[in-house]
């Protein structure tokens, strides 16, 4: 308990910094750097047997994906997809392309292809969602809205299921979770993106930020599940040990990682951004 708050008080005030005043090409550059770290546990989990320059090639691909994102949109205010897809892509065929030329490693190289595929995707793809919000007018303090509801969210999950914790949530996935936990979450979640608008959104309609809150919560505790999904196929407990009190920086960001394409979609399709 006590490391994760000293930890917290140390972290958050820096995030807040990087976040709302840092230049475009610095908060990219700290991007990929968390996009590094957390790719390399989580191969580490799912590819373990796969050569370290197989697990770190992976990775270096990976961070093709936000440098698309940046140069193709995000930097500039264009339209990012295109540059995106193809990096995806082109990913794909290499990971192939990598293991068919590899002589004699693997009967069936396919599992492995599946999962460097798989942590492109879900997390340089999904991360580099938070420049896509920060390009936006008005796009750090989205950003921070996002990480104060999730944070928010975290902070009274855990609270709320270590105090009266008592209903598992999903026992299979992650036995330590309680309906309690996930009901606090959901509450704290809410009354931080109340409180939001208050601060520094109250352009944004009560109603509006409400359901905003909402719907991150929830893609919040999908994400913090789906990680705990994948620990637990692979039979660990946290995807590393970083960061005292808290794990490894995947632990970290799993939360973000559903719910920074759901904000990011909402602003865009209903133009709420301003």
């Amino acid at each position: 308990m006590q490391k994760r708050i000293i930890t917290a008080v140390i972290a958050v005030p820096l995030i807040i910094l990087l976040v709302r005043f840092s230049p475009p090409a610095v908060f990219f550059a700290a991007l990929v750097g968390v996009t590094v770290l957390a790719l390399k546990e989580l191969f580490g989990m799912m590819i373990v047997d796969e050569p370290a320059v197989g697990r770190w090639s992976a990775v270096g691909l990976g961070c093709l994906v936000p440098l698309a994102v940046f140069a193709g949109g995000a930097g500039n205010g264009e339209d990012p997809f295109f540059l995106l897809s193809a990096v995806l892509v082109f990913c794909f065929v290499v990971f192939f392309c990598y293991h068919i030329t590899l002589p004699g490693k693997y009967e069936n190289a396919f599992p492995v292809i599946s999962a460097k595929f798989f942590g492109t995707v879900y997390i340089p793809a999904l991360f580099s969602y938070l420049l896509l919000i920060r390009a936006f007018p008005r796009g750090g303090e989205w950003l921070l809205f996002l990480l104060f509801v999730t944070w928010a969210g975290d902070s009274g999950a855990y609270f709320t299921g270590t105090w009266i914790g008592k209903k598992p949530l999903a026992p299979k996935i992650s036995p330590n979770k309680t309906v309690e936990g996930a009901v606090g979450s959901f509450v704290t979640g809410i009354a931080v993106a109340v409180l939001c608008r208050a601060l520094f959104l109250n352009a944004i309609p009560l109603a509006g930020c409400v359901l905003l809150g909402m719907g991150i919560n929830v893609f919040n505790q999908f994400g913090d599940l789906a990680e705990s999904k994948i620990k637990r196929a692979y039979r660990v407990k946290n995807s590393g040990t970083l960061i005292p009190g808290h794990g490894g920086v995947l632990d970290r960001i799993d939360s973000l990682l559903f719910a920074a394409p759901f904000l990011y979609y909402c602003l865009k399709v209903f133009d709420i951004s301003l």
